[in-house]
């Protein structure tokens, strides 16, 4: 097992595919690997880190902090099998962050996410800064279809748990 290597290039991945607001340092990920509720997946293709996976999965809700393929990789059909696996297999409702509709790319990661049968919930949603002091960023909450109800229960936890607000801890 290469665990060392392994890590490096899931961080070389993440800073590849989300901009630094939209992720946190990579000095803060080594303690969620010991979380019981934080579940992170290396695609592999071909013997290659080629994608991620980190979701959030806490009993009665599965949230999917960050997704993502290497660029070569998209568009073929790989991450909507890897995410209609995740989405299905979770059982309960799932959850996730998208950015709002401004380019094609973002047009289609929202048609992409519909197809797995998730729906727009909020779209006056502010992702919390990963930072102390950091900028909020204008995002959009889907869901699982029939869930668009308990979206604000759903997004109160992610606040807590993923971002550390309300309980006194600065970084989360």
């Amino acid at each position: 097992m290469r665990v060392a290597e392994d890590l490096l290039e899931i961080a070389e991945l993440l800073v590849e595919a989300f901009p630094s607001e939209e992720r946190r340092p990579l000095w803060m990920y080594p303690p969620l690997l010991t979380r019981g509720d934080t579940r992170f997946y290396r695609v592999v293709h071909g013997g290659d880190t080629v994608g991620l996976l980190n979701l959030w999965d806490w009993g009665s809700l599965c949230y999917g902090e960050h997704m993502a393929l290497r660029p070569e990789l998209r568009g073929h059909g790989m991450g909507e099998a890897i995410l209609r696996e995740m989405v299905t297999s979770a059982e309960r409702p799932f959850v996730l962050e998208v950015e709002p509709p401004g380019s094609d790319i973002q047009r289609r990661r929202i048609g992409l996410y519909e197809r797995l049968g998730l729906r727009v919930a909020k779209r006056d949603y502010m992702q919390p800064s990963y930072r102390a002091g950091g900028q909020r960023v204008p995002l959009w909450i889907m869901c699982s279809a029939g869930y668009e109800p308990q979206v604000e229960a759903m997004v109160a936890r992610i606040r807590v748990e993923v971002y550390g607000e309300g309980n006194g801890n600065g970084d989360c």
